[in-house]
């Protein structure tokens, strides 16, 4: 609220608009892959990107906007 100057109320307006906007444009492209995403796999992820200069430990995935397809984890090589 303070970076913005604005309320929280429209803050989340904004957020929530911003979430349908993705949603409506891309709903065919978007995934949940359930082998990759589970919450102890989700919990590793905030973990390390914490280590990594997150401060909050609640960053699991970042948003990626290109079209071609450049890395995926792996159970194998995901370290």
């Amino acid at each position: 609220m303070e970076l913005f100057g604005d309320d929280g109320s429209w803050l989340s307006w904004v957020f929530n608009g911003t979430c349908k906007h993705i949603y409506c444009q891309h709903y065919e492209t978007l995934q949940w892959n359930s082998i990759l995403l589970t919450q102890a796999r989700l919990t590793y992820y905030c973990q390390k990107t914490q280590q990594n200069g997150e401060p909050s430990g609640l960053i699991w995935g970042f948003v990626d906007g290109t079209h071609k397809q450049i890395c995926r984890t792996h159970p194998e090589t995901e370290d």
